[in-house]
C-alpha cells in the first residue's frame, strides 16, 4: 500500500505597499514583476526547477431584482448562504472549494485555543469536498447568487529549504491587475499552529529582502499574512491542512487587495 503523502501547512500573504494608503493610483502590474524578479534571485538559493501555478477565484453576491415576481431567500436560506460567498478552483489536478461565512455567534473566530467551537464557530459552508461543493452550488440557497468579479491567480513556485514558495499575480477576468500574493508552504509539518510561526517568520524575511532592494519609497512594502486562526471554523484550522485552509486563506488575501 503506498502511503498517503502529508499536504504541508499553507498559507498566503498579500503584498500591500506602505505608501498606498495615501496614493490614488492603482497598483501596476510593475509591482509583481519586480518582486518575482528579486524573491526568485535571493530565496531560490539552490536554483530549484521552477514551476507554474494557477488557480481561479470567484466572488459571488446574491442579487434580487426589484419588483421580482420571485419569492426572496428564506431564513434558511440565509443562514447557509449569506449575501458573499466564494468559490475556488484549484488546478492540477483540477478541484474546487467553497468559502461561504455566515453570521458568526461569540466573536467571530473559528480557531480559539478554548473548546466552545459551538459558541465560537464561524457559520457557513466552508468544504472542498468535490460532492458538497456541487450540492452547495446547485441549491435554492444561491438561486440568487450572481458573480460579482472573477479573479485568476497565476505565478512561479520554487523550494526554498522546507519551504515551496509561489510568487503570483492576480488579475480580473478583463486583465486589469489587483496585486502580488506570495504562497508559503511549510512541508515540515501539517499543522497549522505548529508553522504558523515558521510562516510568519519566512513572510517577513521575504518582506525584507524584497524592501532591501527597493529603488525608491515607493516600492516599499510589505507581505501581509493574515493569522488562519481568526478564519477558519475551528474544525478546519484543527485538521491536518489542505486545500480548505488554502481556499480561506486566499479569500482573505484577495479581500485585503481590493
Amino acid at each position: 500500500r503506498v502511503a498517503a503523502v502529508m499536504a504541508p501547512a499553507r498559507v498566503a500573504c498579500a503584498w500591500r505597499a506602505r505608501d498606498r494608503a495615501s496614493s490614488s493610483a492603482a497598483p501596476r502590474v510593475r509591482e509583481y514583476l519586480r518582486l518575482r524578479e528579486i524573491l526568485t534571485r535571493e530565496l531560490n538559493v539552490c536554483a530549484s526547477k521552477r514551476a507554474s501555478h494557477a488557480m481561479a477565484i470567484r466572488c459571488m453576491r446574491r442579487v434580487v431584482p426589484e419588483g421580482s415576481l420571485v419569492d426572496g431567500p428564506t431564513k434558511e436560506e440565509l443562514r447557509s448562504a449569506p449575501e458573499e460567498f466564494w468559490t475556488l478552483e484549484f488546478k492540477n489536478p483540477t478541484r474546487r472549494s467553497v468559502v461561504a461565512r455566515g453570521a458568526a455567534s461569540g466573536d467571530g473566530r473559528g480557531g480559539g485555543d478554548d473548546d466552545r467551537a459551538n459558541e465560537d464557530e464561524v457559520k457557513g459552508t466552508y468544504t472542498c469536498d468535490e460532492d458538497e461543493v456541487g450540492e452547495f452550488l446547485a441549491s435554492s440557497a444561491t438561486r440568487f447568487h450572481r458573480a460579482a468579479q472573477s479573479y485568476v491567480v497565476a505565478g512561479d513556485a520554487f523550494d526554498a529549504g522546507d519551504f515551496n514558495v509561489k510568487i503570483c499575480r492576480v488579475e480580473t477576468s478583463s486583465g486589469q491587475y489587483v496585486g502580488t500574493i506570495l504562497d508559503l508552504s511549510y512541508r515540515a509539518t501539517n499543522d497549522a499552529r505548529t508553522a504558523s510561526a515558521a510562516l510568519r517568520e519566512f513572510a517577513a524575511h521575504a518582506t525584507s529582502t524584497a524592501n532591501a532592494a527597493a529603488e525608491s519609497d515607493d516600492d516599499l512594502g510589505d507581505f501581509v499574512l493574515k493569522d488562519l486562526r481568526e478564519s477558519c471554523p475551528l474544525r478546519a484550522y484543527r485538521a491536518p491542512a489542505g486545500d480548505l485552509q488554502c481556499a480561506i486563506s486566499y479569500v482573505d488575501v484577495v479581500r485585503a487587495l481590493l
